[in-house]
């Protein structure tokens, strides 16, 4: 599959777009339309970082618009109609992970200062969506046509990384000392010794979600031991924790160890401790490398991936709002998984060194995350640890995520789990076939 046939499939799995279209569409030079052709030149600087962008305006936004040849954005000459921008360029320096290929200084843990986003200070918004939406509105000029989206609501993707378990009388304990609170440093210590630590918050958060009549992707940490986690998912109960999750209606999906996003064999290694077929995975931290990563995960079978998230802020690192296949650089094709977009991390808006967002204000946050895929029936997805679900010290934490249910559903999005995701994908036309 060429680079264009690779972008034009992520835009028709959006919009409803007649085969005559697609027809003309696939030709080297289409009848109707035509676009600037600056992706090959774009790709022999291997500078992501040095490309220019005009400012313009679209759907009441101010957006970079990349390979733009000045002017219009559309206009008509000569019964052609014209898109003054490379949308397969902009649409694959994005969605391929390219930018990041390029970026040799650039370690596992993608921050936000080292996307091309940031420069245009546009994280936040799914910029690739509305090169798409102006993509679809040239071609609705040129054919005299109505191409709406697909998708009828926008949507949710609710995870929960669980790397800690029996670690929360430690951590609130010392954080209770530290104020010379006695009191609540006895009463800590009394739970731990005679009940359960407050970090076992598994079937608190899914009789939350039930409450709502939710389901979320769980993913469990795989290695034991300083770094990774504090239980052996190979024991009980943890072991049992992944029959329930799955028994009541939501997905299990591991949390890979550091290492394993470079290597296939740790991967497969961590998988093997939990006994059943593993289709989703999420890399511990985030850690994501292009190439390796989608090695590790295509030799090992996952179906779907949810680490292409920023550990220190909220957005889109992909610029876009939908699942989507990377690309293999080194056998020219797309990805064999499907990639969920990680919008929301609770870790990046908590931790003082990134956003240090006030728990009471993240609801603030999703709402402004999530007003931006609704112009694109998108999908917003969130990460809430069942660290932040604690009965003691992090109670603002786990009312935030609940008002961020609410807000959810009085905002009419439907609740999508990680392997419907992907199946809507493969439906779509998105995932090549076997």
């Amino acid at each position: 599959m060429d680079k264009k046939t690779y972008i034009l499939n992520h835009f028709y799995s959006l919009y409803s777009v007649p085969a005559e279209v697609k027809e003309d569409l696939g030709k080297n030079v289409p009848d109707k339309i035509e676009w600037p052709n600056k992706l090959d030149e774009f790709l022999e600087k291997k500078k992501p970082f040095e490309l220019n962008a005009e400012e313009v305006d679209w759907l009441d936004q101010r957006i970079p618009l990349p390979f733009c040849d000045g002017g219009e954005i559309i206009s008509i000459k000569k019964g052609k109609t014209s898109i003054n921008f490379d949308i397969i360029a902009a649409g694959f320096m994005l969605l391929s992970g390219w930018q990041e290929v390029m970026q040799k200084n650039v370690g596992s843990r993608v921050s936000t200062k080292d996307i091309w986003q940031y420069r245009y200070k546009c994280v936040r918004r799914p910029i690739l969506n509305y090169y798409f939406d102006i993509f679809k509105t040239a071609l609705e000029k040129a054919w005299d046509i109505e191409m709406p989206l697909q998708k009828t609501r926008p949507a949710v993707f609710l995870s929960h990384s669980v790397q800690e378990v029996n670690s929360g009388w430690k951590s609130s304990i010392k954080n209770e000392l530290g104020t010379f609170n006695i009191g609540n440093a006895s009463y800590l210590l009394g739970k731990r010794l005679f009940g359960k630590d407050i970090w076992r918050t598994v079937d608190q958060i899914m009789d939350l979600e039930e409450e709502y009549d939710v389901h979320s992707t769980y993913f469990f940490m795989a290695r034991k031991g300083k770094g990774y986690s504090d239980y052996d998912i190979e024991k009980e109960p943890y072991h049992s924790w992944i029959k329930a999750v799955q028994g009541r209606g939501s997905e299990a999906g591991i949390l890979a160890s550091n290492g394993s996003h470079n290597s296939a064999h740790k991967l497969g290694s961590d998988i093997k401790k939990f006994k059943y077929k593993v289709y989703a995975n999420r890399f511990q931290d985030c850690r994501y490398k292009v190439e390796q990563s989608a090695r590790s995960l295509e030799k090992n079978k996952i179906v779907y991936d949810n680490s292409l998230g920023l550990y220190d802020e909220v957005g889109f690192r992909n610029g876009y709002c939908h699942p989507f296949l990377g690309w293999n650089f080194k056998e020219d094709r797309p990805n064999k998984f499907v990639s969920i977009p990680l919008n929301i991390l609770d870790s990046a808006m908590a931790k003082r060194k990134y956003l240090s967002i006030d728990a009471k204000d993240v609801v603030n946050v999703f709402n402004h995350i999530a007003d931006q895929v609704v112009p694109f029936n998108g999908l917003v997805s969130l990460n809430w640890s069942n660290t932040n679900f604690s009965e003691f010290g992090n109670a603002d934490w786990r009312r935030s995520y609940e008002r961020i249910l609410k807000s959810s559903i009085e905002k009419r999005f439907s609740f999508k789990t990680g392997y419907s995701l992907a199946n809507e994908a493969k439906e779509n036309g998105l995932v090549p076939q076997e």
